[in-house]
């Protein structure tokens, strides 16, 4: 009728098994890498460059714009009051 054989469904049944195990092995794999990496290994969060110092930013009187509260620079404004 549907042309299923005792060995083609013999041939699939291997044919699923292989496939969830290789998938289960490289799962494997890779949560072991991971775990590696998170004992004992450098990860990529200790690679990255440090994180930029947040800063505080004052507003300018005159135009409206954020300006450093450390170290304010001037706009190209004449009558800028943070001009020297």
């Amino acid at each position: 009728m549907l042309g299923l054989s005792f060995g083609k469904l013999l041939l699939l049944a291997i044919v699923v098994g292989v496939v969830w195990f290789g998938f289960r092995y490289l799962t494997g794999l890779g949560q072991a890498v991971r775990q590696g990496q998170a004992a004992g290994g450098v990860n990529r969060a200790a690679r990255r460059a440090p994180a930029i110092e947040a800063e505080d930013m004052t507003a300018c009187a005159r135009c409206g714009t954020y300006v450093s509260a450390a170290k304010p620079s001037a706009c190209s404004r004449a009558d800028c009051p943070y001009r020297r």
